[in-house]
């Protein structure tokens, strides 16, 4: 038998996970002591490999206690590597996307530094009178109703 914090050490797995694993009865101490001292068998130790290889592939605690109660069953744990294989594909899509709106984005930025080189020149204009018409509108096509507004006000 061994000891919690043995096979924390043995396992790498740590007590808080060992902990939250048996609570969620993924992997169970052989025995619980009335003090609350776990034990676990050595033979676990495949158990607890098994975990960290699944937790490693990114499967969820939930998706680990499924296959480790299947996992003598090839056909069924193909499907869920074949699931979590699609699902990986999918982010690693959706990462791809956003490395290339980033290095896009890089590359504008950087051509706007080279392309924004210009001179800037500030004059004064004389004064002039102006009018203007504020006013809200239901929609942007609307927009002639301001220039409606501001003829009548101009006559």
């Amino acid at each position: 038998m061994l000891k919690i914090s043995d096979f924390s050490k043995l396992s790498r797995i740590s007590i808080r996970m060992l902990r939250f694993y048996d609570e969620k009865d993924i992997l169970k101490p052989v025995i619980v002591k009335e003090n609350g001292y776990r034990y676990y068998e050595p033979t676990q130790l495949i158990i607890a490999s098994r975990i960290q290889y699944l937790r490693y592939l990114g499967f969820s605690t939930d998706k680990i206690k499924s296959i480790l109660s299947i996992f003598q069953n090839s056909a069924e744990i193909t499907e869920y590597l074949n699931s979590q294989l699609n699902e990986l594909e999918i982010e690693r899509n959706k990462l791809n996307e956003k490395i290339n709106a980033l290095s896009l984005t890089i590359q504008k930025i950087n051509q706007e530094e080279i392309m924004m080189n210009y001179q800037v020149e500030i004059k004064e204009i004389p004064a002039k009178y102006m009018m203007c018409k504020r006013a809200i509108i239901p929609s942007y096509e609307k927009e002639g109703l301001l220039w409606q507004g501001m003829n009548n006000e101009l006559k």
